[in-house]
């Protein structure tokens, strides 16, 4: 029998001043070690989580190219409707903790984006 997750994160759940690494009104930690749930949570946006997860890279024509698609991020990453639906079809078939797996996501992301994929 699967256990469907059914908490989700709120805002407050997942406020810096709880944090373990926030010490002396800042944070200590290198890079957010509870992005994900910040994300889930809607209080990091899509700004935010490109600087967060790659703002050490020194490849200046990497960067050009994510300031370019945070500029042109239209407030989904679902290209279409279609996408996002054979998406959470997948989800559904092998259970939300693929959710929280980035690479199992990914794949499921990458099937979900045609029909032929998806077969």
């Amino acid at each position: 029998m699967e256990v469907k997750p059914s908490y989700h994160y709120k805002p407050a759940d997942v406020a810096c001043e709880y944090c373990v690494e926030w010490q002396h009104r800042q944070c200590q930690a290198t890079g957010c070690p509870w992005l994900a749930e910040r994300i889930e949570a809607g209080v990091v946006s899509y700004a935010s989580a490109v600087r967060e997860l790659f703002g050490g890279v020194a490849d200046e024509a990497f960067i050009a190219r994510l300031g370019l698609l945070v500029l042109h991020f239209h407030g989904s990453f679902w290209p279409d409707r279609e996408h996002e639906f054979n998406t959470r079809l997948l989800l559904r078939s092998v259970g939300y903790g693929a959710w929280r797996d980035p690479r199992f996501f990914a794949v499921l992301y990458l099937f979900g984006s045609n029909r032929v994929l998806l077969k």
